[in-house]
């Protein structure tokens, strides 16, 4: 499965499939789940599908956070250790 997740060619991705969809020993009830719910979700988790994506779509919430503090406020670094107190006080209270 996990090859399956992470094949970079649509060729690879499309026999890997095949292979699990036709394996006896998973569940059939396992391969219609994945052709009704991810099957037709496939470009927000295969890696075939998300190829040549910008940094916005690519980027987790924590990578773009750094970017921006990197790109947009360098030029305001005394804002800093500000944000990174109200980013991560609910964290340090406990709130997450």
């Amino acid at each position: 499965m996990k090859a399956f997740v992470s094949a970079s060619e649509l060729a690879d991705f499309a026999r890997l499939w095949v292979e699990i969809s036709n394996d006896i020993s998973v569940p059939e009830s396992f391969v219609q789940y994945m052709r009704s719910e991810w099957l037709l979700e496939v470009k927000m988790w295969s890696l075939v599908m998300r190829k040549n994506r910008s940094i916005f779509e690519e980027g987790d919430t924590n990578m773009l956070l750094e970017v921006y503090v990197l790109l947009e406020l360098q030029p305001r670094r005394h804002m800093i250790p500000f944000l990174v107190t109200v980013i991560t006080l609910p964290f340090t209270l406990g709130l997450f």
